[in-house]
């Protein structure tokens, strides 16, 4: 696929590639700059864009944008933000902004005010029903929509096969290929169906790590046929069900790429496999190029000449306008230079300006959340919430310890702490502790992450004196000091009902509880379903979705 040097602006990237070859009258030439521009993901701080930012989107030509949780407040904000944001980009490029954000529902979820609060990929699959994947997506599709999001960093294709992944986790629908692909097409077809561009992550595959690339660079060992077999299929299955754009990972293949890079600046991963063998003609998006993976290791501007030689359409520099000024400039210099060929660009400006009109982001931002009626968005809510009690997996019940009520019952429980870059938050929140307390009257102690000597002695003193103790882990299988303290409170009264807040592979290590319950994220929704559960109304049919 390849254009002629200059492209067109303004109407014509509505065109197909022949009438982009054409002269259109009235067009007007595409430079290079602005056509680097258009491969640009670019985030900044704040819920505002200040004249800075203005500033530099225009000069930059910037055509894409990524939004956190730091810039997402309520609807009407958000609706501003994303409103302000497409009428400057549209109005300098005359070209419409992908505006992406990385709403996964559950442990990663980057509106908390302005919208749905959904649970999270491995919630949904305790449920059992694939049709609430579709329906979650469908739901929350439309919120994104109507707040002028267009694109969804989201489903996860990860296979988390292994307990010890710091950043995949319950962000993953399961850990055989059968179970992710099942959930993750359904969820892909309720966001197209929300004219939402649904993005496959990691390629080809962050489950089998125990380095998070956030902050390390991980390395897969193993063989292509392995990989095929296991990693790529739900890749291999989102591509075959129409996905349209595949999020890399900052992961080592050595089986694909002898070299030991990451999949990211790969072209023996992006081109040789993914383009080639898996047949993927959509939108390759990096992951942020500012995670340590690469920006320790590589650099970011120079990461990002080579992932747009490796076969990247979209790059994602998410927090520092300085690394992205960098980035174009290394970008711009590279085509000079001949270190990478103009034709490599436009083959992705191509791609970029189909999709764009592929989901007619042309249409702009329009009435923004108000659009959704009160009784929609009480719909999405009531799913949700129902969704979410059904997914709380009472594992174990001895003695039928439960229900419990707030009486003689003390409740111990860790703060919902951010524990890797992706979490990015979660709506200022308190403890679970307090949460049950404050419904039932039940005594609460706040238990650090890592608690020393003197909290677990301090600790189990205190649950000696109570008929019944709640305690939680969250993800103690990486938090070893857990392990040790929730052990001890289990000594020190045998009627213990044990809650893994988020990782379920927690429950491993506590056989003696009397009851053994997985929420699989820690969040507002799953709280208010683990209390109801607790106390008897919760549902008994979820199972848990992956092997402990």
């Amino acid at each position: 696929m390849s254009l002629d040097k200059n492209m067109h602006l303004g109407n014509t990237y509505l065109c197909s590639l022949n009438v982009l070859k054409q002269d259109i009258a009235g067009g007007e030439t595409m430079n290079l700059r602005q056509k680097i521009g258009q491969m640009i993901v670019a985030g900044f701080s704040g819920k505002q864009v200040t004249d800075d930012i203005k500033k530099h989107i225009v000069k930059n030509n910037i055509g894409n944008i990524i939004l956190f949780a730091e810039n997402l407040g309520d609807a009407e904000e958000i609706y501003k933000l994303t409103a302000d944001l497409q009428n400057i980009i549209t109005n300098n490029t005359n070209i419409p902004p992908i505006i992406a954000t990385d709403q996964e529902g559950g442990m990663v979820t980057r509106i908390f005010n302005g919208g749905t609060i959904f649970p999270g990929a491995m919630a949904l699959s305790a449920v059992g029903d694939p049709e609430n994947a579709y329906i979650q997506g469908k739901y929350m599709g439309e919120e994104l929509s109507a707040l002028g999001i267009n694109c969804n960093l989201a489903p996860v294709l990860d296979i988390n096969s292994n307990a010890k992944n710091p950043v995949i986790g319950v962000r993953s629908f399961g850990d055989t290929p059968h179970k992710v692909s099942l959930y993750a097409n359904k969820f892909i077809k309720g966001l197209k169906e929300s004219g939402i561009i649904a993005t496959g992550k990691h390629f080809p595959g962050h489950g089998d790590t125990e380095v998070d690339s956030h902050f390390g660079l991980p390395c897969v060992e193993k063989g292509i046929d392995e990989m095929f077999e296991f990693e790529l299929k739900p890749f291999i299955s989102a591509i075959d069900n129409g996905i349209d754009a595949i999020m890399t990972s900052h992961v080592v293949f050595p089986a694909v790429d002898s070299r030991r890079i990451p999949s990211t600046i790969s072209k023996k991963v992006l081109t040789d496999l993914l383009r080639n063998k898996l047949h993927f003609d959509g939108l390759i998006i990096t992951d942020g190029m500012e995670m340590k993976a690469i920006a320790d290791n590589f650099g970011i501007a120079k990461s990002a000449v080579c992932a747009i030689n490796a076969g990247a359409d979209l790059v994602c520099i998410c927090h520092s306008i300085e690394e992205q000024e960098k980035a174009i400039y290394e970008i711009t210099e590279a085509v000079n230079k001949g270190e990478i060929l103009e034709n490599r660009i436009d083959e992705s400006v191509e791609r970029i300006l189909y999709y764009k009109k592929k989901y007619n982001l042309d249409k702009g931002v329009n009435k923004g959340a108000l659009c959704l009626s009160s009784v929609t968005l009480k719909k999405h809510r009531d799913f949700a919430r129902e969704t979410s009690i059904n997914s709380v997996t009472v594992v174990k019940n001895n003695e039928n310890i439960l229900p419990i009520s707030g009486t003689d019952t003390l409740v111990i429980s860790q703060r919902p702490v951010v524990i890797n870059d992706a979490d990015n938050g979660f709506g200022g929140y308190h403890s679970f502790a307090e949460y049950f307390s404050k419904q039932t009257g039940a005594d609460f102690e706040v238990m650090d992450i890592e608690p020393d000597e003197d909290e677990v002695k301090k600790l189990c003193t205190i649950a000696n004196k109570y008929k019944t103790i709640v305690v939680t882990t969250y993800n103690a299988n990486l938090y070893k000091r857990q392990l040790y303290a929730v052990s001890e409170i289990i000594k020190s009264n045998e009627n213990t009902v044990l809650v893994a807040l988020r990782n379920p592979y927690d429950i491993s290590h506590f056989d003696k509880a009397k009851a053994i319950i997985c929420t699989y994220e820690y969040t507002k929704l799953s709280m208010e379903s683990l209390y109801l559960t607790l106390i008897g109304q919760g549902s008994p049919n979820s199972k848990l979705p992956v092997k402990i």
